[in-house]
């Protein structure tokens, strides 16, 4: 490489230091912070690589590399892939942030003609580590519109739809600052759902995972099988135990607990930097008290835990869209890119983001425009 460039592939998280890796991830998401890629080096059936380019001793630019033997999570399978891009006979070796929901590539900023060169190093790098099994393609999963943005100009590089997310910038004053900006039909509904919940009389906690990892474990396993995912207790367990143990103290578990001190619903949230990301909710449903318990651990006291800690955006993820976008979150399309081989276009993407968007008035959603201008289609509201 050029300009005193030097290009390294690791084969494990714990040969590059993490105060660099988080200094490189800084300006990313979570899903690319060393914590979590620790989490999910332990727990992927495949193998890890991740591509890096240093200057000196200073980390520019990494993209992690995963080749997976299996994968029970259905959103980020194979398979699913195959079908998207209509690829049945290609093996994969998936790029960046892995089982999460956002994904760019991480570098420093610089100069233009700098970040295309890292990106092509980079991208080199992994095409020759997918050479290794003859047929593999590489598989970006969830690009945000910055990252898609980053490969658009690669050779052989598609794209499709891969998902949309939420999130909601809270703004000042709290939750009832977030409530007092809402619209009036919605500040009503909000304010309703805050009364039932506190009529209910939980209590409301903030807990260590390791100290209820028993609990959270049943009670997640319960949601998992719910919709058809099949988990069992240990196996939560383990899972859980695996991201606490990557993530370590940067985590906390909103639960509500009945007078007995049994846990009957939670919130698995991490935090990176101003963000708090809630990755979890699940409860035990027969203990339930019809107390809009589920609006008040996904959004409300996630909303207040940020205010202590003055925290300014909450990150919904990819689903129940229409009941996020209610609340006042902002809605982000989120891209699968392939490099590889030519091969016949998959199909259309207006039809597959009306799908992901099934209950949602986009007309009355928070989005910003420019990030759903390749889907012409679609009446979309001002940019905001």
């Amino acid at each position: 490489m050029t300009d005193g460039l030097r290009l390294e592939v690791r084969h494990h998280l714990a040969e590059i230091e993490q105060p660099r890796w988080d200094g490189l991830a800084d300006g990313s998401s979570f899903y690319s912070s060393y914590g979590w890629l620790r989490a999910v080096e332990r727990q992927v059936a495949g193998d890890a690589a991740y591509v890096t380019i240093w200057r000196d001793h200073e980390l520019l630019a990494a993209l992690p590399t995963y080749r997976v033997r299996y994968e029970p999570y259905e959103f980020y399978s194979a398979e699913r892939y195959r079908q998207l891009f209509g690829s049945p006979d290609r093996e994969f070796l998936f790029l960046g942030g892995y089982r999460g929901y956002r994904n760019s590539i991480l570098l420093t900023p610089t100069s233009l003609p700098e970040r295309d060169l890292l990106v092509r190093e980079l991208v080199d790098a992994a095409l020759r580590i997918g050479e290794q099994t003859p047929g593999t393609v590489l598989i970006f999963p969830y690009l945000t519109p910055g990252g898609k943005e980053l490969l658009r100009g690669l050779r052989d590089s598609e794209f499709v739809l891969d998902g949309v997310e939420a999130e909601l910038v809270v703004g000042s004053g709290g939750l009832d600052g977030y409530v007092d900006r809402l619209t009036s039909d919605r500040r009503h509904k909000v304010r309703r759902e805050l009364r039932r919940f506190a009529e209910a009389r939980w209590r409301v906690t903030h807990e260590d995972l390791h100290g209820c990892i028993d609990e959270a474990a049943v009670i997640l396993a319960n949601i998992q099988n719910k919709y058809g995912h099949g988990a069992s207790p240990n196996a939560m367990r383990r899972l859980l135990t695996t991201q606490i143990d990557g993530v370590g103290d940067g985590h906390v578990v909103i639960g509500i607990r009945d007078a007995a001190g049994e846990l009957a619903g939670m919130s698995l949230c991490y935090f990176w930097r101003d963000h708090l990301y809630v990755r979890m909710v699940g409860f035990d449903y027969e203990r339930l008290r019809a107390a809009d318990e589920y609006f008040n651990l996904a959004f409300y006291e996630p909303i207040r835990l940020m205010e202590s800690r003055r925290l300014r955006c909450l990150h919904l993820g990819p689903a129940t869209l229409d009941a996020k976008v209610r609340r006042g979150a902002l809605l982000h399309p989120l891209w699968a890119g392939r490099i590889g081989p030519p091969h016949p276009p998959p199909g259309a993407p207006v039809a597959q983001i009306r799908e992901l968007l099934e209950g949602v008035t986009l007309r009355d959603a928070n989005v910003v425009t420019d990030e759903w201008t390749a889907i012409d289609e679609l009446e979309l509201p001002t940019s905001r």
